[in-house]
């Protein structure tokens, strides 16, 4: 007897209209645009671009399947992947990644860790977090002296590790 949740068919918030704007999700929807959008779009969930669409946005989500056209930088915290009619014209920052034969990226891709179980800083975040100036923590993370690893040309900063360099810091450990 196959249990109710594998029966039932997964849902979308399906768009098909021409929208322009910025949308964002605070809780997971599977949303799926089949139309036009221009914008930016930050998603939780399964976000689908269907194979007519044509979105011109800056993307940020877990799990993006394309289908059609982006123009634009897209970023997965669990997966990207472009189907054999999808193209991106933007780079891709995801720790999972699948093109399908005929698919397109024209553009940089980085294949990062997962940042869905830790919560993640770029180099401005933690600039504002520490009160200080992003060059500063430049050249802090270059001499390793703030624990950061370097994605291409970015620099990454795990929450919980700067929290706790802060306290060796104040503690005079460091």
């Amino acid at each position: 007897m196959r249990r109710r949740e594998e029966v039932q068919e997964e849902r979308f918030l399906d768009i098909t209209a021409n929208m322009e704007g910025n949308l964002s999700f605070n809780d997971p929807v599977n949303l799926r645009i089949s139309g036009r959008f221009e914008g930016t779009l930050d998603t939780k969930g399964k976000l689908v671009i269907g194979e007519k669409a044509e979105v011109k946005a800056e993307i940020e989500g877990e799990e993006i399947i394309v289908g059609g056209k982006i123009e634009g930088d897209v970023k997965a915290s669990k997966k990207i992947e472009i189907l054999s009619t999808g193209q991106i014209k933007g780079d891709v920052q995801t720790p999972v990644f699948c093109i399908r034969e005929g698919g397109i990226l024209q553009g940089r891709c980085q294949m990062l860790f997962d940042f869905s179980e830790k919560e993640m800083m770029g180099l401005r975040e933690v600039a504002e977090y520490l009160e200080l100036d992003p060059k500063v923590v430049e050249k802090w993370a270059e001499s390793k002296r703030i624990p950061g690893v370097k994605k291409g040309s970015e620099w990454v900063f795990e929450k919980e590790e700067i929290d706790k360099w802060v306290s060796r810091e104040r503690a005079g450990e460091i």
